[in-house]
């Protein structure tokens, strides 16, 4: 139980009235008492915990961000149109529909690239950050 400022008068007081104004000791105030110090402990290890749940959950969330980072780099692969290149010349489609949209080779080879691009980034990003993020456990793996 901490005194307050009121509890420290009143005590004063009956103190004055009962030694008067020859009190034999010098008044002092002390520090934090015993039982105070012990709550204060114990509520820095709660504060503690509750800090290493979040450090955990920060953790978590990361972990599954770079796999998700990771996993739309390889879907993002599985999208992209799969155009055929012999003698190094992009083969393209037959045209089905001849009432359909305009193919335009340029528009597909590009959209073939970005999309080949993006995959590639987000894939290799994602295994790379992976690693570093897993690196302990693959140095235990690896070395034993």
């Amino acid at each position: 139980m901490r005194m307050t400022e009121s509890d420290n008068q009143s005590f004063l007081g009956k103190v004055d009235s009962i030694y008067g104004n020859s009190f034999p000791f010098e008044t002092f105030s002390l520090g934090p008492s015993l039982c105070e110090r012990k709550e204060d402990i114990v509520k820095k290890q709660e504060d503690a915990e509750m800090q290493r749940s979040f450090g955990t959950a920060r953790q978590r969330r990361l972990a599954w961000c770079l796999w998700a980072i990771f996993t739309t780099g390889l879907l993002v692969e599985m999208a992209a149109p799969r155009l055929k290149i012999e003698d190094n010349a992009f083969v393209m489609p037959p045209i089905s529909d001849a009432q359909g949209a305009i193919l335009r080779p340029d528009v597909l080879v590009r959209r073939e690239r970005w999309m080949r691009g993006i995959s590639g980034i987000l894939t290799l990003g994602g295994a790379l950050a992976l690693g570093v993020y897993y690196r302990r456990n693959l140095v235990v793996a690896l070395k034993g």
